[in-house]
């Protein structure tokens, strides 16, 4: 039974995907990824969407991602319609300043320290200052509580804390969609709580403070890009059922089809965001100063939360 989210006709989307198919040619015969799939995202909207392998999520997420293109279906991604047609440097320009991917095998370049990693895309952009870029990449690296490891290259990272740093890299350019493709799938239980209880921090900034926060540190054009962002949009695709507790919204595929599209409770949610973030905190002293100056997801008492948590989780596993 597919039970869809409701969407207003009126509201603003970042992602619209009407009867989509995607076929791949693998020798002579036709393979089908997705099969009449329509999708919506509403702008600020996060998302998580779930599926057994070959079922069509990592497809749809390189649709939305413009890394791909429909072989049939109507495409908007931030309203702009994506086809055969488009030109690649039209999607090339969107990729880089509209969109920010975060992929499970972290894509770091060895040779750069985590800093001009961040840096990169802002380069390539050409809309920054040195200065600027500099400022803002600091700023990025603080924010997910590595302002300790600007200097150090990939391999003298963790696990966790690279992808950290592609959590910043994907920020870098103020994108309006963020895109996570098994964020977790190469970390521990311990670093994907952390990673996640970023993303949380990340999300609620965006809803509320991140125009007031990024125009401090560079101002000008810095500062406009943050406002142009305004709330961000975050579609993730992840195997493991403990993450889906944590978005607005769970999407499931199978088969090349959306098989279920569901809204969260809200307040079990919350609650959820707010015992991550309090077992986060409590268990690193340096993420508790991080992640509770900017932020609490929930006024919920945390016994609560955890109680409802642990509650939410079993529901998922059965």
């Amino acid at each position: 039974h597919t039970n869809h989210a409701p969407a207003s006709q009126n509201a603003e989307h970042a992602v619209e995907l009407r009867d989509v198919h995607k076929t791949y040619l693998i020798g002579m015969d036709g393979v089908p990824a997705l099969r009449g799939v329509s999708f919506t995202v509403p702008v600020g909207q996060f998302v998580a969407v779930y599926g057994n392998s070959g079922g069509g999520k990592s497809t749809l997420l390189s649709l939305i991602g413009t890394i791909d293109r429909a072989s049939k279906g109507d495409v908007r991604i931030l309203s702009i319609p994506i086809s055969s047609k488009t030109p690649d440097s039209t999607l090339a320009d969107l990729r880089l300043t509209q969109i920010g991917f975060v992929f499970q095998s972290f894509n770091l370049l060895p040779s750069l320290s985590a800093q001009s990693n961040v840096e990169l895309p802002m380069l390539l952009a050409g809309r920054l200052s040195t200065t600027q870029r500099t400022q803002r990449a600091q700023q990025l690296l603080t924010r997910v509580g590595l302002a300790h490891r600007t200097h150090s290259k990939p391999a003298q990272l963790s696990g966790g804390e690279q992808q950290r740093v592609t959590l910043a890299r994907a920020l870098a350019n103020s994108p309006q969609l963020l895109l996570l493709d098994e964020p977790t799938g190469d970390l521990d239980s311990r670093n994907t709580d952390v990673v996640i209880a970023y993303i949380l921090k990340l999300l609620s900034m965006s809803a509320s403070t991140s125009t007031r926060a990024s125009a401090s540190v560079a101002g000008g054009e810095e500062g406009e890009l943050e406002e142009r962002r305004g709330r961000m949009t975050i579609v993730m695709v992840t195997h493991d059922v403990g993450l889906r507790q944590y978005a607005d919204r769970v999407v499931n595929i199978r088969d090349g089809k959306i098989v279920s599209d569901e809204m969260v409770d809200e307040q079990m949610r919350d609650a959820a965001r707010a015992a991550l973030l309090e077992h986060v905190e409590s268990d690193s002293p340096n993420g508790s100063q991080q992640i509770s100056r900017t932020t609490r997801a929930s006024s919920h008492a945390v016994t609560t939360a955890v109680r409802t948590r642990d509650t939410y989780e079993a529901r998922w596993h059965s």
